[in-house]
């Protein structure tokens, strides 16, 4: 991914399920001292059909890529400071 300026976001390989947004990442070093390095912003999924005994397709369905976007901690704080009360919800 190329980004002019400094990166916002990584990807990790990481199972996820709905409702692990703002889910905490950490990055451990060698001594194994553990950070908090991001947050889960996003599961990535991708469609599979589902066919009947016929093999026509008949709908779809999401599967988990084990792959998640994540915010970096830094701009997520960043975030909240420039909204303090949340977003507006319509």
């Amino acid at each position: 991914m190329f980004n002019p300026g400094p990166p916002r976001s990584i990807y990790i390989s990481a199972s996820a399920n709905p409702g692990f947004s703002g889910g905490p990442v950490y990055f451990a070093n060698h001594q194994g001292k553990a950070t908090l390095m991001a947050i889960v912003t996003a599961e990535l999924g991708y469609e599979v059909p589902v066919k009947n005994e016929q093999g026509e397709t008949v709908g779809k369905i999401m599967k988990d890529s084990n792959i998640v976007a994540c915010s970096y901690i830094d701009h997520a704080l960043t975030l909240i400071g420039d909204n303090p009360r949340g977003l507006p919800i319509a």
